[in-house]
């Protein structure tokens, strides 16, 4: 299980170290949560505020999507739209 890391009344936001790591620094599974039932989401936040801090960055992949989002440092935002009662999920795996 993943460990939340932000929340507010209408989302959520969970991450879980995963392999590979390099060195003391881990890859990370993030979910975003979508608790409206009526509405789309739009959930953003820096990479440091959920705890990702390797300066070299990660490479960041929606994993619904399969879409690749490219090389994201701490101080980076994620945007995402989640839509209601949904969820989307990413990795970012350490450089």
């Amino acid at each position: 299980m993943g460990r939340r890391v932000l929340n507010s009344q209408d989302n959520g936001v969970y991450v879980k170290p995963v392999t590979p790591t390099r060195g003391d620094a881990a890859s990370f599974a993030l979910v975003v949560l979508n608790r409206y039932a009526e509405k789309t989401c739009t959930v953003q936040f820096a990479l440091y505020r959920i705890g990702l801090n390797n300066t070299l960055g990660y490479e960041v992949k929606d994993l619904w999507s399969k879409q690749d989002m490219g090389v994201m440092k701490p101080a980076d935002t994620l945007k995402v739209n989640v839509p209601p009662t949904g969820a989307a999920m990413f990795k970012a795996t350490v450089i």
